[in-house]
């Protein structure tokens, strides 16, 4: 279950990404600025509930919060010091700033 969460997730960063380059307005910024700091936050959650109860723990410690992908992926701007508030509380197992390598 969490490999098909994380496979989402790649598969909906690669989208956001190339969309993002396609629609880039301001030639001052890197069309891939946005991605700076974008986490992944695995949550070990038993429900929808129990995700929402994490997002909003999470954006309450100063994180931002994107994209929300039941049933256990957050995606979103964590800094690594929100990071260190957040890991290990409600169900937030995991935090992944760097490119997940999923096999085929």
């Amino acid at each position: 279950m969490v490999r098909a969460a994380l496979l989402s997730c790649v598969a909906l960063l690669v989208l956001l990404t190339s969309n993002a380059l396609a629609h880039s307005d301001n030639p001052s910024h890197s069309p891939a600025d946005w991605t700076r700091g974008y986490t992944l936050v695995l949550v070990d959650a038993n429900s929808k509930a129990e995700l929402a109860e994490a997002r909003d723990f999470i954006t309450s410690q100063g994180g931002t919060v994107a994209i929300v992908l039941p049933p256990h992926a957050i995606l979103g701007w964590i800094t690594p010091e929100v990071g260190a508030r957040i890991l290990g509380r409600h169900g937030i197992r995991t935090i992944t700033r760097t490119p997940v390598d999923a096999p085929p």
